[in-house]
């Protein structure tokens, strides 16, 4: 498989690679060193590969043409399989967060810290502002009541952001991406089908 580069609106860059060919015996034969789940695939020139495709999503009989999509950070020398068209049928499966724990590899620029920073401690500095901002109180007492106000401003802005912006946030981001990703392979496997 040859990987091309392409990137991603955060600025990374992934890399993506097809495989194309004929499904030969989609029956569950073991594969090299017995593995089940999968089907073997013959290519154009003539090359026979057992693809183990556990869980992408598309029905496949004997004779039909068939393309995988593979995907891997740019840094990565091998991919993982996310999707893949049956061409005779013209059914398109392709998602990237069925890797699952695998895709934390791919280390997806979320803004993840970044987010984490802004909804921790702007409470902590509000509130420990609010704290030194009483004219009515002696300095150590208002210092004394800067300092417990912004250590609960931070328990607060972390909790917030754990219940409620790492959804707004990161996790948005993440979706965004992996819809990018998922219309890169989706055009990637519409290609290798011409």
């Amino acid at each position: 498989m040859i990987f091309t580069e392409a990137k991603l609106t955060n600025g990374q860059s992934i890399r993506l690679a097809t495989l194309s060919g004929t499904v030969l015996d989609p029956s569950g034969s073991p594969g090299p060193s017995g593995k089940k789940g999968g089907f073997w695939l013959l290519d154009k020139e003539g090359k026979e590969s057992f693809v183990r495709a556990v869980g992408i999503g598309i029905a496949v009989r004997p004779g039909h043409r068939v393309s995988l999509v593979y995907g891997a950070p740019s840094a990565h020398v091998e991919g993982a399989l996310f999707g893949a068209m049956n061409h005779t049928t013209g059914d398109v499966a392709c998602d990237i967060m069925k890797l699952g724990t695998a895709l934390r590899s791919w280390r997806l620029d979320v803004a993840e810290g970044k987010s984490f920073l802004i909804w921790a401690f702007a409470p902590c500095l509000i509130l420990a502002l609010i704290a030194f901002a009483s004219p009515s109180a002696r300095l150590d007492t208002r210092i004394f009541a800067m300092f417990w106000s912004a250590i609960g401003g931070f328990i607060v802005g972390s909790l917030a952001w754990y219940f409620v912006g790492f959804r707004l946030g990161p996790q948005a981001r993440l979706g965004e991406l992996a819809a990018q990703i998922n219309a890169l392979g989706t055009s990637a496997l519409q290609q290798a089908g011409d």
